[in-house]
């Protein structure tokens, strides 16, 4: 896939190892499709994904079912690409070629991700700890806040928390997590990476009044329930 990229004279978009199911079926194949029209310029930007409940990669959304927390990276990383960055997301998927390239976005598993590596911009999803090590320190380092808090067992240090910026989804978290790590958390809230215009037709034919709530009790019920008219 690497020796693939290469060689191409545009941006690729969709790179993948397509093999059958079928007994005695085609061999497989690589396919590749690149966008001539798009232009990529700007820093390089690597998705650190290490913790997850279930194996995800960027086709859950839409197969299977994913946590909103991944699907914002299946969406952010797309909008990235989009934009004209080179973006790269090392998760749990295991792409069949070792490599894939999917809405532009380069999908890699984790057992590929070494922090000596030069990784361009380093968003470190839900691993709040990265902020802490070393050979990080002159890098620019992002942490993604998703649902976790200050300190064990994620083991950030006030010292990590300022020295990298950060991503939140609300300014509620920004102000939490500030509060519980005694200094001031530079970065951007940017809300969770959910498009709601995909719920809009299926809302028509539900009951207005009658809430399904599937998440844990500390994430925000009660602040639900207060709500609540």
């Amino acid at each position: 896939p690497e020796w693939l990229i290469a060689r191409a004279h545009a941006p690729v978009t969709d790179l993948r190892l397509v093999t059958s199911d079928r007994p005695g079926g085609d061999a497989p194949r690589m396919v590749m499709a690149v966008d001539p029209y798009r232009v990529v310029g700007g820093d390089r930007i690597t998705i650190y994904a290490p913790h997850f409940a279930d194996s995800w990669g960027p086709d859950s959304v839409v197969e299977g079912g994913c946590g909103g927390s991944e699907e914002a990276i299946v969406y952010l990383s797309a909008a990235l690409a989009r934009a004209g960055r080179e973006v790269c997301v090392f998760g749990p998927y295991r792409p069949p070629g070792g490599l894939e390239v999917r809405d532009g976005v380069c999908w890699r598993h984790l057992d590929q991700f070494s922090f000596d590596d030069d990784h361009g911009i380093l968003i470190a999803h839900r691993a709040p700890w990265v902020s802490n090590l070393p050979q990080l320190a002159d890098r620019p380092v992002w942490i993604w806040h998703h649902d976790h808090e200050y300190g064990d067992p994620h083991g950030w240090t006030a010292a990590g928390a300022a020295r990298a910026r950060h991503l939140f989804v609300s300014q509620w978290q920004r102000e939490s997590l500030a509060m519980q790590a005694g200094v001031k958390l530079e970065g951007a809230v940017i809300e969770n990476g959910v498009p709601v215009e995909n719920y809009v037709g299926e809302w028509r034919d539900r009951d207005a009044h009658r809430v399904v709530y599937i998440s844990q009790p500390h994430r925000g019920l009660l602040g639900l329930l207060a709500a609540w008219p």
